[in-house]
């Protein structure tokens, strides 16, 4: 839901869903830059993100989408997260080719977007077991101290802490007894 309580849906085939007088209306082609979502975000500027299984991600301020792909900065076509951590800087995982950061200093303008990317040359990340180059990033969460917490799919988490210090948390004894981790929750006393 955003600021002003509207429900958005993104779906396999229909595109996005939003809720208006208790039926969903879908949007196919009208803007988002594809039509199978598999990840949705509303930010705290009340911007509706979409991550897509192929083109990327688009916004959406409520008057006009912006789409981002590779050649922007984005580290995939195939989003499979997006998030926004306290500084507002909006994280998208892919599957396939790892994590991105975007700072785009508060403005819709792409000119004076910031990226950065985390894959298995330059980061903690690594690929999965069968192929080291593809690194899977497909849920995140942030705990009450600021520490994002990230899947890492067939390695473990990765857990990033407020002063930017990464941890790897894998299968070994007493930590993770499956490394395919498909989705993480913080509970609100941790």
């Amino acid at each position: 839901a955003d600021e002003s309580g509207d429900i958005w849906i993104g779906s396999a085939r229909n595109g996005l869903g939003h809720l208006e007088n208790w039926l969903w209306r879908f949007l196919e082609s009208t803007g988002p830059a594809a039509n199978i979502i598999d990840a949705i975000y509303v930010d705290r500027q009340s911007i509706l993100w979409c991550g897509f299984n192929e083109g990327g991600v688009s916004r959406f301020d409520g008057q006009a989408w912006v789409s981002y792909t590779p050649g922007d900065g984005l580290v995939a076509d195939a989003i499979s997260l997006v998030g926004e951590d306290p500084t507002e800087k909006k994280w998208f995982g892919s599957f396939g080719k790892g994590l991105a950061r975007l700072d785009d200093n508060g403005t819709i303008s792409k000119l004076d977007d910031v990226w950065e990317q985390f894959d298995q040359n330059n980061s903690v990340f690594e690929g999965i077991s069968g192929d080291p180059n593809f690194v899977v990033v497909n849920t995140w969460a942030i705990d009450h101290t600021g520490g994002q917490w990230f899947s890492n799919f067939d390695v473990g988490a990765q857990f990033l802490s407020p002063s930017g210090q990464w941890s790897t948390f894998r299968i070994r004894a007493g930590e993770l007894e499956n490394a395919r981790i498909r989705d993480i929750a913080v509970s609100a006393d941790s």
